[in-house]
């Protein structure tokens, strides 16, 4: 596995060219290479941390803050640290790496400090991060560079209990098994990944020993299953499969496992467009606490349908407003063709749009004009008396989460780092989400929209987007009660 996180700057120092019958070009390069392009604190109680640094000869690094420390300094690395921030405000600055006309900045912020509450923020997680259904675990892919360009991913699980970090398992361990996405975690430590080995991709669970767990398959498909969520007592997966090859004709099928044991939940007979499935399927995302409400989306084409199963019985996800009707769409070529379009509920590969309890589902309410193609709401579907709420005042935002009693959180949309919380019924904003925790959590967070609340609205999750060198990268931080 290979992969290139470095940055560089480069200076040309100098050209020789000799004119006539030969040319001679000889080119010197000064450059720093750093394996971070930022780096946050909470605002007390920080670990040191160690940028690895690479370059072409000597270097130096200043701080630009008394608050930031440089502990540690070798050949090839720094080891920093930073003063507990008691003030009302966060605090950022940057550590300057200089070598001859060569330059790199590495942006180092750090949050307040917070009474009762711990917000942490580790960005060192590969693809993100997943929180266990009452706040008990997270989990998360750490990787490591072990040599040229190349990089081991490690199997970490938080125990927010006691704020210790599991290394559980790693590449290392099971060199046939190729880590990716974290899927889900349960209360009882059992953290699901994607297994990117497997053909058509396939999950794999460890628990806090490091023991492996797959999920059975179903009986007579072909490929392997992928736990996306769990229920609160982790008996009770979901997720999908694939029969056979999408490629010769397979199709996704919603699974739902009990104690390991799979079932392929309730397929509808045509598409989210009313078609014969052909291309795709249906994929089991997320699931109430208990697992009695489970929702999923269709996969077929351009559809990302949003569905549900109450009890076992297959449903869309804003029914009673949910409409299809046909339109003629120029084909460019001088004819038209006919196409079908919904508008209805819609969710890409979230895992988290159902409040614990299972009454309120979160997701974009897509009004089309060709298929995919339409202006786009926050939408929240309630499955107690099957009722959709639309947010139409906030175009281009969707749906992230919901709590129990109805309070909605909605993304900003794409490449967004704003969150808005709302009253679902009531159809109140109550404030962006950086005053919903100012006023929930008495604290100041970072940017991000929040993703998922436990039951007792205790212990959060949500995610940013970060700008560096090398484009965008999703992470993702949490509250949780400080209890150590």
């Amino acid at each position: 596995m290979k992969r290139t996180l470095f940055f560089a700057v480069f200076i040309s120092l100098g050209m020789s060219i000799s004119v006539g019958c030969s040319t001679n070009v000889v080119e010197e390069y000064e450059f720093i290479r750093l394996d971070k392009a930022n780096i946050s604190f909470l605002g007390k109680g920080n670990s040191a941390v160690e940028i690895k640094v690479e370059a072409s000869g000597d270097w130096s690094v200043e701080s630009s803050a008394s608050w930031l420390k440089i502990e540690e300094q070798t050949n090839n690395s720094v080891t920093i640290n930073v003063d507990d921030n008691y003030s009302e405000t966060e605090r950022e600055t940057s550590l300057v790496f200089a070598l001859g006309g060569a330059r790199e900045e590495l942006r180092v912020n750090q949050l307040v400090c917070s009474g009762n509450y711990l917000y942490r923020y580790p960005n060192i997680f590969d693809l993100g991060a997943v929180m266990s259904p009452n706040g008990r675990y997270v989990g998360g892919i750490v990787p490591e560079l072990v040599g040229d360009n190349t990089w081991i991913k490690h199997v970490v699980i938080i125990d927010l209990a006691t704020d210790e970090w599991h290394y559980v398992a790693s590449e290392y361990d099971s060199p046939e098994i190729s880590l990716s996405a974290p899927y889900a975690i349960t209360d009882q430590g059992l953290f699901f990944v994607m297994d990117a080995s497997k053909i058509g991709f396939g999950s794999v669970g460890y628990d806090l020993e490091g023991n492996v767990v797959f999920p059975s398959k179903v009986p007579g498909f072909q490929q392997e299953g992928n736990v996306q969520a769990v229920s609160a007592d982790g008996r009770t997966w979901v997720g999908y499969a694939t029969d056979k090859r999408l490629g010769d004709g397979g199709l996704y099928y919603p699974v739902k496992w009990e104690d390991n044991v799979p079932v392929v939940l309730e397929m509808p007979e045509k598409n989210y467009r009313g078609y014969d499935f052909y291309m795709g399927g249906i994929m089991a995302r997320g699931m109430s606490h208990d697992g009695r409400v489970i929702y999923g989306t269709s996969w077929d084409d351009k559809d990302m349908g949003m569905c549900y199963w109450k009890d076992g019985k297959f449903a869309w996800v804003g029914e009673d407003q949910r409409t299809m009707h046909e339109v003629e769409l120029d084909t460019g070529t001088g004819s038209t063709v006919t196409e079908t379009i919904v508008d209805g509920m819609t969710c890409g590969a979230e895992l988290t749009n159902i409040s614990p309890n299972g009454k309120w589902i979160a997701g974009t309410w897509r009004e089309e004009t060709a298929p995919g193609i339409g202006t786009e709401y926050p939408g929240f579907f309630d499955t107690e008396n099957e009722k959709t709420y639309i947010f139409r005042d906030m175009p281009g935002c969707r749906g992230a989460h919901a709590t129990d009693d109805g309070v909605g959180f909605i993304h900003g949309g794409f490449m967004s780092n704003t969150g808005t919380v709302v009253d679902i019924e009531a159809g109140v904003v109550l404030g962006t989400m950086k005053e919903w925790i100012q006023d929930n959590f008495g604290m100041v967070s970072g940017d991000g929209t929040i993703v998922y609340v436990t039951p007792d609205k205790q212990t959060l999750l949500s995610f940013v987007i970060e700008f560096n060198a090398v484009g965008p990268r999703t992470v993702y931080w949490y509250i949780t009660p400080d209890i150590r």
